[in-house]
């Protein structure tokens, strides 16, 4: 799924898109049918090999194919884990970013973005599966999320909130964290953090894929 859960699944699909269980690939990869409206009103089923032309083509296909009514869809058990943070230079980050996508079920990286260190730094977190009492469900936003989402938006044009923000990160979190579930890493909305609060300003999120032996080449551009 998305790193956020405010998104439909059919949504999801229909973008392919991904998250921090880097293990398990895209989301299309864990869906294992689809039923589906087409524009001449036919409703049909599709998978890898049932009608896979029509499976992929919605699998990213930005639901221009037709309507998606079903999902059959894999599931990945609740489970602890424990978020180890590691500081490291950005040059080399993108295959040490392969090595523990691989190796950790849970996954996801930062790049100091303060204009004067842009893309200096990179900060590497990941989830190994701990044993121990899984924590319960928690429905409501912390505390810290809260606040995640007004230092993510003063970072706009704001050198002392970029520097701040990292700082939070590398130094403030590790400190902090501790056992955490599956579910209540993936059981946040994107609003939390994202949310716009100025309707005088529209934001474009710009995503960049860039292959890890290409990382290095991509930093210096």
């Amino acid at each position: 799924m998305q790193a956020n859960n405010d998104f439909g699944i059919g949504a999801t699909f229909s973008v392919n898109a991904h998250g921090w269980a880097t293990a398990h690939g895209p989301m299309g990869l864990t869906v294992r049918a689809i039923k589906i409206l087409l524009a001449d009103g036919s409703h049909v089923s599709a998978s890898q090999t049932e009608n896979s032309e029509i499976f992929k083509a919605a699998m990213g296909g930005y639901g221009l194919i037709g309507l998606i009514t079903e999902l059959e869809v894999e599931a990945v058990p609740n489970a602890r884990y424990e978020p180890k943070f590691e500081r490291k230079e950005a040059m080399g980050f993108g295959t040490r970013f392969q090595s523990a996508a691989r190796s950790f079920p849970m996954a996801y990286g930062r790049l100091k973005i303060e204009r004067d260190n842009f893309f200096i730094e990179a900060l590497l977190v990941t989830y190994p599966q701990t044993q121990g009492e899984i924590p319960p469900l928690d429905l409501e936003p912390s505390a810290l999320q809260s606040m995640t989402r007004r230092i993510f938006r003063h970072q706009t044009n704001n050198e002392w909130a970029k520097r701040r923000r990292w700082d939070l990160e590398t130094k403030g979190e590790p400190m902090i964290s501790g056992p955490v579930s599956r579910l209540n890493l993936m059981n946040v909305p994107g609003s939390t953090v994202l949310k716009q609060i100025d309707m005088h300003r529209t934001d474009v999120i710009h995503e960049y894929f860039v292959s890890p032996e290409k990382f290095d080449d991509f930093l210096i551009i």
